[in-house]
């Protein structure tokens, strides 16, 4: 009798495991989206100010350099 009682029981965890991971991975990308809207609604803001707007035009440029020095690194 216990071990039906102890298998139902394992059954049950089981279950209430497997929801709790599909929750948690619904709420993760729930929060990506969040954090992806935040990053432009960020970026169309600091688009108003002439000092921030010159910084991200600075700071892009900067990334590109990198990326194709990484680049010409990975090819030659």
């Amino acid at each position: 009798m216990s071990f039906i009682r102890t298998g139902l029981r394992e059954i049950g965890l089981k279950i209430r495991r497997q929801r709790t991971r599909m929750v948690l991975r619904h709420e993760k990308r729930l929060l990506q989206k969040s954090e992806i809207i935040l990053g432009r609604e960020g970026t169309s803001q600091a688009a108003n100010f002439p000092e921030l707007r010159n910084e991200i035009v600075a700071l892009k440029k900067l990334e590109r350099q990198r990326t194709k020095r990484c680049d010409g690194e990975i090819g030659g």
